[in-house]
């Protein structure tokens, strides 16, 4: 991880950020999920992201600014990312690479499974981009997709 970033649990002060990074209902309900209200408030995406249940993650620059957000938990054996999302001002950078790699080492470790997973809207090409390179495939999802148009890929190391 690169020295100036911090990889820290979430807690309120840290999403207020968040308020600005989504702008649209479309915008929120791509990366919140159908669960997620707009518009949003702080205590209300609190609420609905299950910041209290989930564990939840930020990434920090080293005047404390909110520079990335994500989730995980376990889901069908594999360590499940959701809710990933870099900071509009600083997309392009990498730090899609930084967040996910500190969500897989601690959920690898706290659900003792090997691989991880995540879903993403297939009309988000970027994230679908930046998790191919990261080295998460398309699969198969074993169950019936939650979502309409979703994809479904897993990351194992190698």
């Amino acid at each position: 991880m690169q020295s100036e970033l911090k990889f820290v649990v979430a807690n309120p002060s840290n999403l207020s950020a968040m308020l600005s990074w989504f702008s649209s209902e479309q915008d929120i309900a791509q990366w919140g999920g159908p669960g997620v209200r707009y518009p949003f408030d702080l205590s209300s995406l609190i609420a609905d992201i299950k910041l209290s249940s989930l564990d939840s993650f930020c990434l920090l620059d080293h005047n404390v600014e909110l520079l990335a957000f994500g989730q995980c938990y376990e889901r069908l054996g594999h360590c499940h990312l959701g809710r990933l999302a870099v900071a509009p001002s600083h997309r392009g950078k990498g730090l899609v690479n930084e967040l996910i790699a500190g969500l897989i080492e601690f959920g690898t470790k706290k659900f003792a499974v090997a691989p991880s997973s995540l879903f993403v809207l297939s009309n988000n090409i970027g994230a679908i981009s930046a998790y191919k390179k990261y080295g998460f495939i398309e699969a198969e999802y074993p169950e019936p997709m939650p979502l309409k148009d979703c994809l479904y890929m897993t990351y194992e190391k190698g």
